[in-house]
């Protein structure tokens, strides 16, 4: 089973719930940071909780944004385009996915790009030493709901530079988990302007594992391994 493919349909399916709470209904305007198949798999997933209107996408590599726009014309039927910052993919979105760290870790979202009504997701600083978004995102991030509250704030190197910062964000924390049994209500009512950030979970990978295997069995789309465990020696 391909680990990569797995994570990545976890990671996207997680944010996709996330987006349906906190981004209004309606069509939405997608503005993408990075290329990648986390990136890919998270417009499709984005797609199937909202009707997607338009796309633009920013990578540091020209041929894959134009690949991707590409794609994505083609998949959703609908306007695509690549640009050549950051900045420009942000402007205008409704939803702002962040899923590429730079290749120096210097944050590739800035906080100031950010208007009233947008919704952030960003996936693509999990371990200490990585960075994607500016800690002035976090300061302006006004609700930041995350899939483990802890690892987010003690273990991103995002929320991290932010602490050391001097900025608390604390307070705006609530888990995916309360998000959606309805326990962050009121904060979900203020919120203006929101963040998913998201590190992942081995267990959800399991479930997703299991998923996969269950309908490639009912399928008969798989194939028994030709080996078995060894007995230990008494």
């Amino acid at each position: 089973m391909d680990a990569s493919l797995i994570t990545a349909y976890r990671t996207a399916g997680t944010s996709a719930v996330a987006v349906d709470r906190l981004a209004p209904p309606g069509p939405a305007r997608i503005g993408v940071l990075g290329s990648g198949l986390e990136a890919k798999m998270h417009v499709r997933a984005i797609a199937a909780m909202r009707p997607i209107s338009s796309l633009s996408v920013f990578s540091p590599n020209r041929a894959n944004r134009q690949a991707f726009a590409g794609t994505f014309s083609d998949e959703l039927g609908i306007h695509c385009v690549a640009v050549d910052s950051a900045e420009r993919a942000v402007a205008g979105a409704s939803i702002v996915l962040a899923a590429a760290r730079s290749y120096d870790e210097t944050p590739i979202l800035l906080g100031r790009w950010l208007q009233e009504g947008m919704l952030v997701v960003s996936i693509g600083s999990t371990l200490p030493e990585q960075r994607e978004i500016d800690e002035s995102v976090v300061e302006v991030s006004d609700l930041i709901v995350c899939d483990t509250c802890e690892e987010v704030a003690e273990q991103t190197g995002d929320m991290l530079a932010a602490k050391a910062a001097g900025i608390t964000f604390d307070h705006k924390l609530v888990s995916l988990n309360d998000l959606l049994v309805g326990f962050a209500r009121d904060k979900l009512e203020h919120a203006r302007r929101p963040m998913f950030k998201s590190v992942g979970e081995a267990i959800q990978d399991i479930v997703v594992a299991e998923l996969v295997v269950e309908k490639a069995i009912a399928a008969g789309s798989f194939q028994q391994t030709p080996f078995g465990f060894l007995m230990k020696q008494a």
